[in-house]
């Protein structure tokens, strides 16, 4: 009973990540601002990057923050729900983040914090909509979305060195890729502190914000996971990049 239910919620979170995913508010915004198919124009693709060279810097901030909140806002309603709504013997199906860190984190139904296939569902699902023919954007604000919101401590300094990276080289798809790579390594880093203990366990609340989302493994694995969805949507940014002909600002 236990396998079937941690498969059941398992699925769950995938498919609701991926149906919030599935929302394209790049398609969206162009067919109720302008009557248009924003995958008619610039690179294809919709996604923020390609709304703002079409529409506008307005345009494309707004779409990269919706993109950003659809990865967090079903993460946390399904966070809230599994940890607190009482499925087994009062409780939830799993611990709280703070109850991973001891050993009554492993009392639950389910052993692991499941919740974090939403975020792999809404990237899956933002790059492949099953509401917009399977034709999305890159992930890029899933990514980052996920970064900022569940961890904003270890994605600080990577994301400083953003805007510099812009500056000097006028390319959207080298910057985010470099710097969400520097944030993926960063969170691994963490991560085998915590695994070695040279961060103890009393300091669970360093990487992130504390006892809300973020569990250094899982969390380390959910980027890990979206970098290679992200760069696998950027394979043919990576091959302009290294030929010195990728499209600049």
């Amino acid at each position: 009973m236990n396998i079937f239910i941690n498969i059941l919620v398992s699925f769950l979170c995938l498919l609701i990540g991926y149906l919030f995913g599935s929302i394209s508010f790049a398609v969206i915004y162009g067919k109720i601002k302008y009557k248009q198919d924003i995958r008619d124009f610039g690179s294809g693709n919709a996604g923020a990057t390609n709304v703002k060279r079409t529409w506008g810097k307005k345009a494309g901030l707004l779409v990269t923050i919706l993109d950003m909140l659809k990865t967090f806002v079903p993460f946390v309603i399904m966070w809230a729900i599994l940890t607190y709504v009482p499925f087994d013997n009062g409780h939830g199906l799993i611990a709280t983040t703070y109850g991973y860190y001891f050993p009554d984190g492993y009392d639950y139904i389910i052993k692991w914090p499941v919740y974090w296939l939403v975020c792999i569902g809404t990237c899956i699902g933002h790059c492949w909509p099953c509401f917009e023919g399977f034709r999305g954007g890159k992930g890029a604000a899933n990514l980052i979305g996920t970064i900022c919101f569940c961890s904003w401590m270890v994605g600080f300094l990577p994301m400083c060195i953003y805007f510099p990276i812009k500056k000097k080289t006028h390319m959207v798809s080298f910057t985010v890729l470099t710097t969400t790579l520097c944030v993926t390594l960063i969170s691994w880093i963490f991560t085998i502190l915590f695994l070695t203990h040279v961060i103890p366990a009393d300091l669970y609340w360093l990487p992130g914000y504390g006892p809300f989302f973020n569990i250094p493994l899982w969390y380390s694995l959910t980027l890990s996971i979206m970098y290679v969805l992200v760069a696998f949507r950027h394979k043919e940014n990576i091959k302009r990049i290294i030929a010195g002909t990728e499209r600049r600002t």
